[in-house]
């Protein structure tokens, strides 16, 4: 049986197909022996591309630079350990600026208001704790988002605050509140410090969140301590005043990651690697 002759470019579809098997169909073949053009691009096609060779100088000076750039750390503590320092931190500072300022908004709640906003607010150093402990370690498996997270718990601290307390409205809202802002957002820079100092040692994939979850514990550290201090416990003062701090600095933990980040020069050398175990 005599084969018909096929075209160039039904060659080509037939080397695409059939490069990676066994063999070429007959009809193929043929017209490979007669098409100097399709045979030429099938050899080239079918032949091992070449390994690329590193010169010897080149991956020396690499192996020299990556191993200058490494540097021996301590061994990162396990996940409850380092949610223990970030509560440890917290609630010493809390406690010592509640003791230095006094204590004139817990008298002025009911038990009901006492209870409920203690258990909030200390729902939430937990969260975030834990939250911060988990970005520490790049491997560790996440079961909320970060913004979940932040979101669902300034929801809950916005509903707590305007159901707990009583609607009044008063004539002196801004004199009064402005003090209880700036000591809110004064009171959480050093406690934002405090907290880098135990979470500086992990390696977060998103520094982004990273910064948003160590602005919000921050914030929630000052909401803590103005809720036992503030004299003024009324859900309109709160809902502005109180939370306005946990809303501010978690948007400049996010601001001064990207301030950060667009300042940093461009790096024309290697990367710098750092190399950190995990539990």
């Amino acid at each position: 049986m005599k084969m018909l002759p096929i075209a160039c470019e039904q060659v080509d579809l037939a080397v695409d197909r059939q490069l990676g098997n066994a063999g070429l169909l007959p009809d193929v073949e043929l017209h490979l022996q007669a098409c100097p053009r399709c045979r030429a691009l099938y050899t080239w096609m079918a032949a091992k591309p070449p390994l690329a060779q590193v010169p010897p100088a080149l991956a020396a000076r690499i192996t020299h630079s990556l191993a200058a750039s490494l540097e021996p750390v301590q061994l990162l503590s396990p996940v409850s350990v380092s949610v223990l320092q970030i509560l440890a931190v917290f609630g010493v500072f809390a406690l010592t600026l509640v003791l230095l300022m006094g204590t004139a908004g817990a008298s002025r709640m009911t038990i009901v208001e006492f209870v409920a906003m203690a258990a909030l607010l200390a729902t939430g150093v937990c969260l975030f704790a834990v939250s911060l402990a988990w970005q520490m370690r790049p491997g560790s498996y996440r079961r909320v988002s970060t913004t979940a997270l932040l979101g669902a718990f300034g929801v809950g601290l916005l509903i707590g605050m305007a159901l707990l307390f009583p609607w009044q409205s008063s004539p002196a809202f801004a004199l009064e509140g402005w003090p209880c802002l700036l000591g809110g957002l004064g009171m959480a820079v050093p406690g934002a410090l405090l907290l880098w100092l135990v979470v500086r040692r992990g390696a977060p994939l998103s520094v982004t969140a990273m910064g948003a979850t160590l602005g919000a514990t921050a914030g929630l550290l000052s909401v803590t301590v103005l809720q036992f201090r503030c004299p003024h416990q009324e859900a309109s003062h709160l809902l502005v005043w109180h939370a306005g701090v946990l809303a501010l600095t978690t948007a400049s933990g996010i601001l001064l990651v990207f301030r950060g980040q667009s300042t940093k020069p461009p790096n024309s050398t290697l990367p710098q690697f750092k190399i950190q175990r995990f539990r």
